[in-house]
């Protein structure tokens, strides 16, 4: 195979896989039948011979040419036994199309521009498909310019019988353009053959990988959603169970207490399945009818959504730095979600009492906004010349390792530090984030040192509503 920067490892890996399988086929079909055909010639050729010797020599060259075409099939059998696959290959073309060659080359010096060997230049065509078999876009080009040049060189020099040769002369420029020509066309549809079929191999290749992708994710999200179902389903049945039996006997306060555990639960049972219903919304592509939304709105309405409980009984500081008139071009239920999921994870991964900081600012056209922010365009409105808003939301908590941030906003994911630790998550909260921002034509980042501290901070990045001041 031709070396092809556009195909990663991965495609070049399983292209090759696919074609070493493909030739294998080919060869265990091609290799016998060269070497019993060649064997067969061989044994008229030699028998022929020594019945009557007196033969020209060009006779015995090609005897002695067939014994070899026959030592390379027999070669190329025991390549392909031990499965070296591009060696037998190599073999097959060499004795298939060498020995086609050399047959017409000698018998073309040795006999004269005959028809015979007329006949024997068209079948010249034959290794272009021969190389077209088992060889790549190289090998197929090559070959079709080494059949040109051996088809010249015959018409050319080889020597023309007496009666034939003013015939052949006057002929000799059709003769040369019509083989050529047919020559460089079966050379041009093999190519195109060969670039057919890598082509459709590149595709069920995609295919392959997409559902190898499908695969993973289903066993994720089983694996996921049975540890995230079973521990608070099984936490909520506990509760009910130990009310059932002792309620009559327990204090009151134990009671409430009870209730308190089995509805916070209950709340986790209830976000696990919104998040799910949420990305069923989003994977059936629900076209959203953006509208101005007023950022510090739709913070505030986030802040009172905020489970209080998951900080622990002291009271965050929130600070909130919003300048006036920052309104986005989007979805207020979307933003208000994205939020929501930023603000509580904040709150769940940092110590109780350390405050969160969410400001905003205008990136306009020609300011000194991020250079890393990419918007995606919306087909009603230019958004770039509007220019874009951000939104941040900083903590001051436990941070994340930097090798670890690429990892945040996929399904289902949560870093390994989470795994060992008891703040719950079901991974899918900044990956809604990830695809509530993209959706609005936005985007969304994380920065952080990983020093347990210094914290984290998330900006969002959404295009400005028409006719929003900086």
């Amino acid at each position: 195979m031709s070396e092809d920067s556009t195909l990663s490892q991965a495609e070049r890996d399983r292209y090759l896989a696919y074609e070493d399988q493909r030739r294998r086929t080919l060869l265990r079909v091609m290799v016998p039948a060269g070497a019993t055909l060649t064997g067969l010639a061989w044994v008229v050729a030699t028998v022929t011979l020594v019945v009557m010797p007196r033969q020209d020599v060009s006779v015995w060259v090609n005897d002695a040419i067939t014994l070899l075409l026959v030592d390379m099939f027999l070669g190329a059998w025991i390549a392909l036994q031990r499965d070296h696959v591009t060696l037998a290959s190599g073999l097959v073309v060499a004795a298939g199309g060498g020995g086609v060659l050399a047959t017409v080359a000698i018998s073309g010096f040795s006999q004269g521009l005959t028809p015979l060997t007329l006949i024997q230049l068209a079948s010249l065509t034959l290794v272009v498909v021969l190389v077209g078999m088992l060889g790549d876009l190289r090998t197929i080009l090559g070959a079709a310019a080494l059949l040109s040049l051996v088809t010249l060189s015959v018409l050319l020099w080889a020597p023309r019988p007496p009666d034939l040769a003013a015939t052949i002369q006057a002929q000799l420029p059709l003769l040369a353009s019509v083989s050529i020509t047919y020559q460089w066309g079966v050379a041009a549809l093999m190519v195109a053959i060969w670039l057919t079929y890598r082509q459709t191999l590149s595709a069920l290749g995609a295919a392959y990988d997409r559902s190898q992708q499908l695969d993973n994710l289903k066993a994720q999200f089983i694996t996921h959603i049975n540890h995230e179902l079973r521990t608070p389903i099984m936490t909520l049945q506990g509760y009910v169970e130990y009310l059932r039996l002792g309620h009559a006997a327990l204090p009151e306060e134990e009671v409430h207490t009870a209730l308190e555990s089995a509805g916070r639960s209950a709340d986790t049972l209830v976000v696990l399945l919104n998040n799910i219903l949420d990305i069923r919304r989003i994977e059936t592509n629900q076209v959203i009818d953006p509208e101005p939304v007023p950022v510090r709105e739709s913070i505030d309405a986030a802040l009172a959504l905020v489970d209080p409980r998951l900080g622990g009984e002291r009271v965050r500081d929130v600070h909130v730095g919003i300048p006036d008139g920052l309104v986005i071009w989007g979805d207020q239920v979307r933003l208000q979600q994205i939020l929501i999921n930023l603000l509580s994870n904040a709150v769940k991964y940092s110590e109780p009492g350390t405050p969160i900081e969410v400001s905003g600012k205008f990136i306009t056209p020609g300011s000194s906004g991020d250079g890393r922010t990419r918007l995606r365009d919306w087909p009603e409105a230019n958004t770039g010349a509007r220019g874009i808003g951000e939104i941040a939301v900083r903590d001051y908590g436990y941070g994340i390792p930097p090798d670890q941030i690429s990892l945040l906003f996929n399904r289902f994911a949560r870093l390994p530090r989470e795994l060992a630790s008891p703040v719950g998550g079901t991974g899918l909260g900044l990956y809604l984030c990830r695809v509530f921002a993209e959706s609005m034509g936005g985007s969304i980042r994380a920065e952080s040192n990983g020093v347990p501290g210094e914290g984290s901070t998330f900006r969002l990045y959404l295009p400005l509503a028409p006719g929003a001041a900086a």
